[in-house]
């Protein structure tokens, strides 16, 4: 990890969304920049999610074009419904296509985005 990632990492120690610290939550959106190109995908799990199977299955889930696929959240179906959300998803379990993230800027998408309107 070089200095600029470094600090990008640490700048967004200051954000809080409701009175909470966000930056693990947002961590997770740097790991396509740190593999590079290392690997063509990755598989992001939270520490708190319990897999019971085979994990390379979710590895070998069919992304079509799409960038990223995520795991729908069904027991914060309530909370989207509150927040008018059609489809909540679950963000402790992602698949990355690493490739498609880092040409579509997709980091930096969300880095001006978090600058934009969370701060």
């Amino acid at each position: 990890m070089n200095d600029i990632m470094l600090a990008k990492l640490s700048s967004f120690q200051r954000y809080k969304i409701h009175g909470n610290y966000i930056p693990a939550f947002i961590y997770r959106f740097f790991i396509p920049d740190i593999l590079g190109n290392t690997v063509d995908r990755v598989l992001y799990l939270d520490g708190d999610v319990v897999c019971n199977g085979d994990i390379q299955k979710l590895l070998n889930v069919d992304l079509k074009e799409n960038i990223i696929a995520a795991s729908e959240d069904l027991k914060s179906s309530e909370y989207g419904k509150r927040l008018n959300i059609q489809k909540y998803f679950n963000s402790g379990v992602l698949l990355i296509d690493i490739k498609k993230w880092n040409s579509h800027l997709i980091l930096e998408q969300l880095t001006k985005e978090i600058e934009e309107n969370i701060v």
